[in-house]
């Protein structure tokens, strides 16, 4: 989804649409990603929180 929206602001040639690729991943990150993930731990408990420990070790 990143390099979408550096692909977007490329091809529009926009230089505050590329701005705005700091602010969108935040909001990205902990307004979208972190509130599933809480939700998926609260649906699945155990499950999810081994399947997320092998999948996103990086995080």
């Amino acid at each position: 989804m990143m390099l979408g929206h550096v692909g977007l602001a490329i091809a529009f040639n926009s230089l505050w649409l590329l701005l705005t690729l700091v602010p969108f991943a935040f909001v990205i990150r902990f307004g979208v990603i972190a509130r599933e993930e809480a939700y998926l731990e609260r649906k699945f408990g155990d499950v999810y929180g081994r399947y997320r420990s092998r999948v996103r070790r990086w995080l």
